[in-house]
């Protein structure tokens, strides 16, 4: 989930300033989020094994943004590919806390997704969708 957040966060930024100023604030909202859940489990990581995965210096992004509407496509491609690692975290949470925040994540990026314009998947994380 780490990495997966490190590419997301990288894409974000690779389509930020090609959008308008509304998709703007909700990109750089969303972005923060991700940034903030990637920070939390890493400190998880840390505490509970003392190793996290490092960020690799550049990632490979599926659309190149040329202007607002490529951008928005790139989000939306981006917020996509992380429902599966958000059902996977579901499925692998083993206390209630990490339960409900794997849940409540699943549901934001759910959202997200879908206001971006993506699909809302029957089952996020399910490896034969």
């Amino acid at each position: 989930m780490v990495e997966q957040l490190y590419a997301v966060g990288y894409g974000y930024q690779v389509a930020i300033g090609h959008l308008e100023k509304d998709q703007f604030e909700r990109a750089a909202a969303a972005l923060r989020n991700h940034r903030s859940l990637r920070d939390r489990l890493i400190g998880a990581l840390v505490t509970e094994s003392g190793e996290a995965p490092a960020a690799a210096p550049a990632y490979d992004v599926p659309v190149r943004p040329k202007n607002a509407a490529s951008a928005a496509k790139l989000i939306m491609t981006l917020e996509t590919a992380l429902l599966p690692f958000c059902g996977q975290w579901v499925a692998a949470a083993t206390d209630d806390e990490d339960r409900e925040l794997a849940i409540g994540t699943l549901r934001s990026v759910s959202v997200t997704s879908v206001t971006w314009g993506g699909p809302l998947l029957l089952w996020p994380g399910y490896v034969d969708q």
